[in-house]
């Protein structure tokens, strides 16, 4: 795929956080480190496409019932 963004003004442009969140059943660790891997991949493509100044991600142990996830009631520390 190439990349799709056009020469941007630097002092047009608009920046944005894009957050994406899975609840996802693993049969063990070992999918769970594909996962992780799969994750990073999502990352290289997303810069390959856009101009992307920075990403992470994590993969975790989750707790407690899974239900419908909502990000904008999550709470996010700028540590």
């Amino acid at each position: 795929m190439t990349n799709m963004t056009p020469e941007l003004n630097k002092n047009k442009t608009k920046k944005l956080r894009a957050i994406l969140a899975f609840d996802i059943k693993v049969a063990d660790y070992a999918e769970a480190a594909k996962l992780q891997q799969t994750c990073k991949e999502l990352e290289t493509m997303l810069s390959d496409d856009f101009l992307v100044e920075a990403t992470d991600s994590t993969v975790n142990d989750r707790r407690g019932k899974a239900g419908r996830l909502d990000i904008s009631k999550m709470k996010f520390r700028a540590n």
